[in-house]
């Protein structure tokens, strides 16, 4: 399958920032490289960008440094009339296959499924997904009792299932063909256009519900998102009870233990600082890894004192 990110617009809800596609979050990843990972490797993935964003930005050189070989890139000259409109410019350019099927997929959403064949919008339920602040600027799917899809709304919330940004068509040609059948018009084309289209010609579109859809839409979600600190934590005293003797049996104080678990689960990270003994980090990694601690940083031998962090922002 044929895999395009579109990632040629304008950023518009994340202001004097860079364009939220090259936007690095708390792992030290691009948003591009969260929406492409699931199909990496997979599918032949093809990022869109625009000649202004290479240039100012190098946008090219750090999508290749972040995906090496396994990404096409398409620049286009000047900004298009929407994602669209993107896609289409970029199957006439890039190395798209007509005869393969193609999925458009959204930068700014996150989710892991398989995918179906044929013609399939992939969607969240609204009522498991509560916390979704822009709900009112979604697309919603209208299905029968068969889950085929009678027609796609546009920022009006008209069912429990919303448009999670990816939009599977059978062929790359079926989308090519609507939109230069659409195009005639002046109106900017959605993507949810294309399928309207598609439908009314007789083709069938089915929706498949993902689970534990992310949003990072605006700003806000993006920060949000990336609210992971990390935790600079003593051993002795805080997650163990201290001993005289740093390889007795030791004895895990489980709320502190069970508090930082649970932060770790959601993506912080944990550096344990300690005044131990370089001869003691094999048994100290021991009982780290043995309360559930994984992908930690273990500082030891700092001086029996207070620890000092310091930061500098602009």
């Amino acid at each position: 399958m044929e895999v395009i990110i579109p990632c040629a617009g304008a950023s518009s809800r994340f202001p004097n920032m860079r364009p939220k596609y090259l936007l690095t979050d708390y792992a030290g990843r691009f948003m591009v490289q969260n929406a492409a990972e699931h199909y990496i490797d997979k599918h032949r993935v093809t990022i869109v960008i625009l000649k202004e964003h290479d240039e100012r930005y190098m946008a090219r050189k750090k999508i290749e440094e972040a995906f090496g070989n396994k990404v096409d890139i398409v620049v286009l000259d000047k900004p298009t009339t929407g994602p669209a409109d993107t896609v289409y410019q970029a199957i006439q350019r890039g190395r798209i296959d007509l005869s393969s099927p193609i999925l458009i997929k959204d930068c700014d959403g996150f989710y892991k499924t398989e995918e179906k064949e044929g013609n399939v919008i992939y969607v969240a339920s609204l009522s498991k997904h509560p916390r979704i602040r822009t709900a009112g600027a979604k697309s919603y799917t209208l299905t029968n009792d068969q889950g085929i899809i009678n027609s796609v709304v546009e920022k009006k919330i008209v069912s429990d299932h919303f448009c999670v940004g990816g939009y599977q068509f059978e062929t790359a040609k079926s989308f090519v063909n609507s939109f230069e059948q659409l195009s005639n018009k002046d109106n900017e084309i959605f993507v949810s256009n294309i399928v309207d289209f598609t439908i009314s010609q007789g083709n069938l579109f089915f929706e498949s519900e993902v689970e534990n859809f992310i949003d990072v839409g605006t700003a806000d979600d993006w920060f949000k998102f990336n609210n992971k600190p990390t935790y600079f934590c003593d051993i002795d005293g805080t997650i163990v009870k201290t001993k005289d003797f740093h390889d007795d049996p030791y004895e895990p104080i489980q709320k502190n233990v069970d508090a930082l678990l649970k932060e770790q689960a959601r993506g912080c990270k944990l550096v344990f600082v300690t005044a131990r003994k370089k001869k003691y980090e094999e048994y100290t990694n021991k009982i780290l890894t043995e309360m559930g601690f994984v992908n930690y940083v273990l500082v030891m031998e700092t001086n029996h004192s207070r620890r000092v962090s310091v930061s500098y922002t602009h």
